[in-house]
């Protein structure tokens, strides 16, 4: 009988494996946080600026997801979350480096996020 093969494992593989084990949890943290960092500095880096006339109105497409929608000269623009603006405002569409657009006044005191699939080409008119 072969003894070496039942034993149980030496205190260096134990040793090895706490650091393994410290190590992952030292290192994905941080990798999580890099990761999140990066895309923080490209959400906000501007692209570019285009212009997209004065605020109109303001509404919600109803329903249980429904969204903030801008209505301006250019158009419908679905936000991610509620905002108070005065009516003719004017207003600009970025695009972020990270390919993200917002809704800005033109002063960029007040951004806000569109909705992911931009447009939302089934959005309803504002009520």
């Amino acid at each position: 009988m072969n003894e070496r093969q039942h034993s149980p494992s030496t205190p260096a593989d134990s040793r090895l494996g706490n650091w393994l084990l410290i190590l992952g949890v030292l290192v994905l943290p941080l990798g999580i946080a890099a990761v999140a960092t990066w895309d923080e500095v490209r959400t906000r880096q501007v692209e570019s600026v285009q212009p997209i006339g004065a605020l109109q109105r303001m509404g919600t497409t109803g329903g249980w997801d429904g969204k903030v929608v801008v209505e301006t000269e250019q158009g419908f623009y679905p936000l991610d979350a509620a905002i108070t603006l005065a009516k003719g405002t004017g207003l600009t569409l970025e695009t972020r480096r990270s390919g993200r657009r917002y809704v800005c006044d033109v002063a960029r005191t007040l951004c806000v996020q569109t909705t992911r699939n931009g447009f939302a080409p089934g959005a309803r008119r504002p009520s």
